[in-house]
């Protein structure tokens, strides 16, 4: 049983391990302890012998993993940019200005590489 397993107390904070493809890592927190799981504030349960996800799918199953300071900043970035794309993905830019879509086009346009440099 990993160390800090064994160290978890209720209220702390977790990474919750992306389950497959197409997933990703997000913070939960500790809401109660068992002698065998480790139950977050969402519901989830996990063994507390190896950080496990309970689960009855044999292929899609998380795991928790060490909230140590970098990976928790890991995953606070990862989850600021997805909001951010999301965010992005659902602008009605056809209501915006020319005005704002020239600023918006000179923006990207100055931090992407241009098509020669990227072959």
């Amino acid at each position: 049983m990993s160390n800090w397993l064994n160290e978890l107390k209720p209220g702390q904070t977790v990474i919750v391990g992306p389950k497959g493809a197409g997933d990703f890592a997000t913070l939960d927190t500790v809401d109660r302890i068992t002698p065998t799981q480790i139950i977050t504030h969402h519901g989830m349960r996990f063994r507390r012998k190896n950080g496990r996800e309970v689960s009855g799918d044999q292929w899609w199953w998380s795991s928790l993993e060490e909230p140590t300071p970098e990976a928790v900043a890991r995953v606070r970035a990862d989850l600021k940019r997805r909001r951010m794309l999301a965010y992005l993905r659902d602008v009605k830019w056809s209501e915006l200005s020319s005005e704002v879509l020239e600023r918006a086009v000179a923006l990207v346009k100055a931090e992407t590489p241009k098509e020669s440099e990227s072959k």
